[in-house]
């Protein structure tokens, strides 16, 4: 199960009235895959070329269903989520260039939960530039994602949802978890995400 409380992302500057809506809550979601997004992408319309045909899918003005599309176009093509990220990543950098690379950079935060069908999850955990801190945790950076981890089950969060000592692990920038179920077991992996991407390799212009 997914879940997504929204602080909407803006970065085509509507009205708000244009922002809340059906149609552009989270998560997202096909027949098969589910997906839910904490962060903010800059250049949407920019992005849509890339999303082949998928593009013709986009029935909202959220940022977060352009990364949706941009993700799934590369999934189905590659059957393999955590390529499929990096590649989505490398695309957002390309826009980024192919803009001027201006000195806003391509997103924010691209954490994202990635279900391609009902037993497997993916969680990738990647920010740029200092966000502040957790609403809930002061203490943690606001992109550091969070995870507890039991033989049966495993939940994931933008962040701690209480102060148990020691109950929380951290998923921090530049990390993905893969969750796969096997029988009543929810085997856990983590490890680290390809970097650098092409816009932390090539700084903005001055």
């Amino acid at each position: 199960m997914i879940g997504h409380l929204r602080h909407a992302s803006n970065p085509l500057g509507l009205p708000h009235e244009k922002l809340i809506s059906l149609e552009n809550s989270q998560p997202f979601g096909n027949h098969t895959t589910i997906f839910a997004h904490n962060g903010a992408i800059a250049f949407p319309n920019e992005t849509r070329p890339y999303l082949g045909v998928h593009e013709k899918e986009v029935v909202g003005v959220n940022d977060s269903e352009v990364l949706f599309r941009l993700l799934l176009r590369h999934y189905e093509e590659m059957h393999d989520a955590f390529r499929a990220y990096a590649h989505a990543v490398d695309d957002l950098d390309r826009v980024w260039i192919d803009v001027g690379r201006p000195k806003v950079s391509p997103y924010s935060g691209l954490n994202v939960l990635f279900a391609p069908s009902p037993r497997e999850l993916w969680a990738f955990c990647l920010s740029l530039g200092d966000h502040g801190c957790g609403l809930l945790d002061h203490s943690r950076p606001y992109y550091e994602m969070t995870y507890h981890a039991e033989p049966h089950r495993l939940v994931v969060g933008s962040e701690p949802f209480d102060a148990a000592p020691n109950y929380w692990k951290t998923l921090s920038s530049g990390t993905f978890l893969h969750a796969t179920v096997q029988g009543m077991h929810v085997d856990v992996q983590t490890g680290a995400i390809p970097t650098p991407t092409l816009y932390t390799a090539k700084a903005p212009l001055a």
